[in-house]
């Protein structure tokens, strides 16, 4: 696989493998770089941070990943609507409509709000949530469409 074919546009070059500073940064030393390549081979992700390799220049190029796109269902409408998970930032893990919301701050009233009320209704959430995952054609779709986004 080439490293254009393994790139997406939503990553940002760092550096390669012939930089000794940004090989330190990463990963301590270029020991541990090579302890890494390997054990995972010349293309692999940790920490946010994918690294490819190029055969041609015989060089390894590491790219910051800050979000990724993923497929989501609507509980109001039923619809399947893009969406993108944030890699980093106070949103990590979370999916929002935007990009632009990942660097966004938490709401703290919020989320004990809601904090509260999951904790009251746990059990029957829980059970809604896992027969929609089941039955729900949308919900049947995004998570197809996510598989095919995780393959590529």
């Amino acid at each position: 696989m080439r490293a254009k074919e393994f790139l997406s546009e939503e990553q940002h070059y760092i550096g390669n493998c012939a930089q000794d500073d940004v090989v330190d940064d990463l990963f301590g030393d270029i020991n541990n770089f090579a302890w890494y390549v390997e054990n995972y081979g010349d293309e692999f992700e940790i920490d946010g941070v994918k690294v490819t390799y190029d055969p041609d220049s015989d060089v390894h190029s590491f790219y910051l990943a800050e979000h990724r796109m993923v497929w989501k269902r609507n509980p109001r409408t039923g619809q399947v609507k893009m969406a993108w998970r944030c890699e980093t930032g106070p949103r990590k893990n979370k999916t929002v409509p935007n990009v632009l919301d990942c660097s966004k701050p938490l709401n703290v009233a919020q989320a004990q709000r809601t904090k509260a009320t999951r904790a009251k209704t746990k059990v029957r959430q829980a059970r809604k949530a896992k027969k929609t995952k089941r039955v729900n054609p949308a919900s049947r779709l995004a998570r197809s469409l996510n598989k095919r986004v995780r393959k590529e």
